[in-house]
């Protein structure tokens, strides 16, 4: 296989172009997911597997 799971709806690339413009831009999961021919639960869905990791870690970053 080229590296991509074959349910990937997107490469890998672009998905994290979409995450990052949900989180640093502001831009609506909805409005990304229809420009890229995907659903809106999926954009959310990839925000969350994004957003979850690094707010566990936060704690250990913080030192709190």
């Amino acid at each position: 296989m080229n590296g991509e799971s074959r349910w990937r709806a997107l490469p890998a690339g672009k998905i994290a172009g979409i995450v990052l413009a949900v989180l640093r831009c502001d831009q609506r999961p909805g409005d990304l997911a229809g420009g890229n021919g995907v659903h809106r639960t999926t954009v959310t869905r990839w925000v969350r597997e994004v957003v979850g990791p690094l707010a566990a870690r936060a704690h250990a970053w913080t030192g709190h």
